[in-house]
């Protein structure tokens, strides 16, 4: 692909990938009244935000993370595979460090949790539009409860030792996706996805889908 600059005297083309309707119609709003972003085009889930990218040329993708489908991450890993020089500023609900380490891995220049004021968003885009990467805001807990616990400390830990397709393969069976499911999401085989099961119950000590489905909650993963 031939490398795109953005000069300075234009906005900043904007992709949204979100799957709920009101925060990118919020985010719309908020972002071009500042004058300094025009937002291309807009997304529902990452399989739909990786096929915009292609089709649109943004300078900059806001990216959430939760998503129907393939969920940002993959999205993120397909969109920098695509375009290593893709712009990619992830913008979650998730305070969690492990989806942030994920989210760095996986090739985004930014973190931002949506507790945050437009004004932070604001500029995290305009160093993401230069190519430079925005990890500035103060880290938060792992979402785990982890005060003085070793158990829940320990199992952080291993956690954080997953691939990142092992993290994407682990977070999808904790949704409660089956192996046929999560191959197809990921574009892998079921005996793909049967390794890196196997792989990720040793790393994180466990037997079974309950206790990694437990894991996962403890540590912020999913939700309950």
């Amino acid at each position: 692909m031939q490398s795109r600059s953005l000069e300075v005297a234009a906005a900043c083309r904007v992709l949204i990938v979100d799957d709920h309707p009101v925060v990118r119609n919020g985010l719309r709003h908020a972002l071009e009244a500042s004058g300094q972003v025009s937002v291309l085009a807009e997304a529902g889930d990452g399989e739909g935000g990786y096929q915009a990218y292609k089709e649109m040329g943004p300078d900059v993708v806001i990216m959430d993370l939760s998503m129907p489908g393939i969920g940002g991450l993959e999205a993120i890993r397909r969109i920098v595979r695509y375009d290593a020089k893709a712009r990619i500023l992830v913008f979650t609900v998730h305070a969690n460090p492990l989806f942030e380490q994920r989210a760095r891995e996986a090739g985004a220049l930014a973190y931002l949790t949506k507790d945050g004021d437009v004004g932070e968003l604001l500029e995290a885009l305009a160093v993401v539009a230069t190519g430079r990467p925005w990890f500035r805001r103060p880290r938060r807990g792992t979402g785990g409860k982890r005060g003085g616990n070793r158990q829940v400390a320990g199992e952080a830990e291993r956690v954080s030792g997953l691939t990142l397709r092992e993290f994407d393969v682990f977070r999808l069976l904790a949704e409660g996706r089956n192996t046929a499911e999560v191959a197809e999401l990921l574009n892998i085989s079921v005996n793909t996805v049967g390794v890196h099961k196997t792989r990720i119950m040793h790393k994180l000590r466990i037997s079974n889908s309950a206790q990694l489905a437990l894991v996962a909650v403890r540590q912020g993963i999913v939700k309950v």
